[in-house]
């Protein structure tokens, strides 16, 4: 957020919403989405393909089901640390910048 707000200057409340990040797993049926802020969405892309109406609060076995499925999924392969610095060129840096994925 803050690299967007250096980019375009004060931010409405309501974006601050979106500052978060989002793993998502689905089934055939079921698409299961948690956010960093501890948020949990379930949809049935069966009868909701397009994603209006979540069921997470309505079915709490299956998020249950999903979130574990989805840790396990995390857990097999190897993360980056948040805490390491990153080696990269500088035309890579400055268009990370730019993106406003990195920030000063």
């Amino acid at each position: 957020m803050d690299a967007l707000e250096k980019r375009v200057g004060d931010l409405p409340d309501h974006v601050h919403k979106y500052d978060r990040s989002q793993r998502a797993i689905r089934t055939d049926r079921h698409k299961y989405i948690r956010g960093s802020d501890g948020s949990q969405q379930l949809y049935d892309l069966y009868d909701d393909s397009d994603e209006t109406t979540d069921l997470s609060d309505t079915h709490p076995d299956l998020v249950d089901t999903l979130d574990t499925r989805l840790n396990e999924w995390l857990d097999s392969f190897e993360q980056a640390d948040p805490d390491d610095e990153a080696t990269m060129s500088d035309d890579a840096k400055a268009r990370l910048e730019d993106l406003g994925y990195l920030q000063d």
